[in-house]
């Protein structure tokens, strides 16, 4: 399956279905050389002058080597969280993961667990995600859990906690000088649907601050069969961090 390469930054774009619980959302790219900064948010809204409510600001800082965390809500940042080691370096490509649970987001920077964000506002009003700063913009996928079958043939949602399976693309294109992220087999004992995978590529052409409408393409994600579910194999822990910086 083929992705959209060299999306424009600022990027503004659609989540498709919203957030919920065992929404994962894929982030790749490549950080400038010269870089000082960027973030990723997920918005209450498409707006960003003035920016619409935030439930996740996350912004690797390359002057403090530090990684801010925040929320933003009726334009007032909430407390920072910036705990934790520094995963980013200026020119590298990068592969960060969002997943969305009932009660926090945990997030995974090339394949290895970094921190988790405890939700301060309902995960529910997320509509949008935007990406500015001094990276390069490769790709942004929306993966859903696939439901689970039950005897019967019943399909039921994915319970909560349920650990996101990954389908996991070695290509040098994306992973040219870190390690492919390791992964540990998921094997449940019930049939998988196949897994949903939303591509949403930037049609932006404007300078900072214009976006142009965000393309959605929705197409079925690989069938699990033969390769198994993947999981983050790291066991998950609990970190804080926070700063208050806004890239906009």
């Amino acid at each position: 399956m083929s992705y959209p390469q060299n999306l424009v930054v600022p990027y503004r774009g659609l989540i498709p279905s919203g957030i919920f619980p065992g929404r994962m959302i894929r982030i790749q790219g490549r950080v400038l050389p010269s870089a000082l900064r960027f973030a990723v948010n997920l918005q209450c809204g498409p707006n960003t002058e003035p920016r619409d409510d935030m439930a996740i600001h996350f912004s690797p800082q390359f002057d403090s080597h530090k990684v801010i965390r925040n929320s933003l809500q009726n334009l007032m940042w909430g407390p920072e969280e910036s705990l934790g080691f520094f995963p980013f370096s200026p020119g590298q490509p990068f592969e960060l993961i969002i997943l969305c649970e009932a009660t926090h987001f945990k997030f995974a920077i090339n394949g290895q667990h970094y921190t988790e964000f405890e939700h301060r506002m309902a995960f529910q009003r997320v509509t949008h995600i935007t990406v500015d700063g001094d990276l390069e913009l490769t790709s942004v996928r929306f993966e859903d859990p696939p439901p689970e079958i039950v005897p019967g043939g019943t399909t039921i949602a994915p319970s909560s906690g349920y650990i996101m399976p990954m389908a996991y693309d070695p290509s040098p294109a994306i992973y040219p000088s870190v390690n492919p992220p390791a992964y540990t087999a998921y094997a449940p004992q019930y049939q998988y649907e196949p897994q949903q995978t939303y591509v949403v590529q930037n049609q932006s052409g404007g300078g900072l601050g214009k976006y142009g409408s965000a393309a959605v393409g929705a197409a079925a994600g690989m069938a699990l069969g033969g390769l198994g579910g993947y999981a983050i194999s790291n066991a998950l822990h609990h970190s804080g961090s926070s700063s208050c910086s806004d890239s906009d």
